[in-house]
């Protein structure tokens, strides 16, 4: 009879555990539906990383990483996620090209955002898709091309480092906003940053 306690007592635990996880997944699906970009990096961040399913948890962490200006961290997850994981993709798997090429183009690689996005029109074109769908993505893989010959656009403004910019987080209404001073072309400005709306 105590063994048949133990047994249950454990079953119980791994089925809470379970659905503990599905909650999770199923959370991170709704965020990443919703586009809500900062709901989505705070639940990453408070998330145990084994409470999420992989998939899930990559495809949130590139999404994350391409929307917060994270090219160099996000062109590595999206290589994972179309490397490891087309099948759960699906339909996405096109999308996430297109980031990743995007990406691959803000940190300075442009010839392989173009081959990337040359293999998608070559792909697109040999299936019979539409060329009003498949143009836009060639044009863009030439535009690439060209800017591969002018060499690095992004160059950092200034040197790394640590820099403190005064700033006031403030709450008004239930919008929660930053705002700070500065000057443009040499006259004050003050400037005020706005975050997702509260629901």
């Amino acid at each position: 009879m105590i063994m048949f306690k133990k047994i249950c007592t454990i079953f119980c635990l791994l089925v809470s555990l379970s659905i503990q996880a599905q909650n999770v997944d199923v959370r991170v699906g709704q965020l990443v539906n919703e586009s809500n970009w900062f709901g989505l990096e705070q639940t990453l961040k408070t998330t145990p990383a084994d409470s999420i399913s992989p998939f899930l948890r990559q495809l949130a962490t590139a999404m994350t990483h391409h929307y917060f200006n994270r090219p160099d961290s996000a062109c590595t997850v999206l290589a994972d996620l179309l490397n490891n994981h087309q099948q759960e993709l699906g339909d996405r798997t096109m999308s996430m090209v297109i980031l990743l090429s995007t990406n691959l183009a803000r940190i300075g690689h442009y010839n392989d955002a173009a081959d990337l996005l040359q293999n998608l029109y070559d792909q697109l074109t040999a299936m019979g898709t539409d060329s009003t769908l498949t143009e836009p993505y060639k044009a863009q893989a030439q535009q690439y091309r060209a800017l591969g010959t002018c060499g690095p656009f992004y160059r950092p403004l200034h040197q790394p480092g640590e820099y403190r910019i005064p700033m006031v987080l403030a709450n008004k209404g239930g919008q929660h906003s930053i705002e700070m001073d500065g000057s443009i072309k040499k006259k004050d400005v003050s400037c005020s940053i706005q975050g997702p709306e509260e629901t």
